[in-house]
């Protein structure tokens, strides 16, 4: 177990943590409007959980720039 783990790493699969998601959360929370509420679900799942995080071989791993960006409309929830 130890040496497959040994060669694979934790790839942000679909968005990239610190091209799109740390400064879509940044910019969410500079734009947060009076009567809503930053929907750190969304970005604490990006971030910490397997919805955005897939276990890649070393050797396979693509270090290209993705394409995906985070979906604004999930950055805010209502405080109602």
């Amino acid at each position: 177990m130890y040496v497959y783990v040994a060669c694979c790493e934790c790839d942000f699969g679909r968005i990239e943590k610190s091209r799109e998601i740390l400064p879509s959360l940044l910019n969410a929370i500079a734009s947060l409007r009076p009567g809503h509420m930053l929907n750190w679900r969304y970005f604490y799942d990006l971030l910490f959980t397997r919805c955005n995080l897939k276990l890649v071989h070393i050797v396979c791993h693509d270090k290209k720039v993705h394409d995906n960006c985070c979906d604004s409309t999930k950055f805010y929830c209502s405080s109602h």
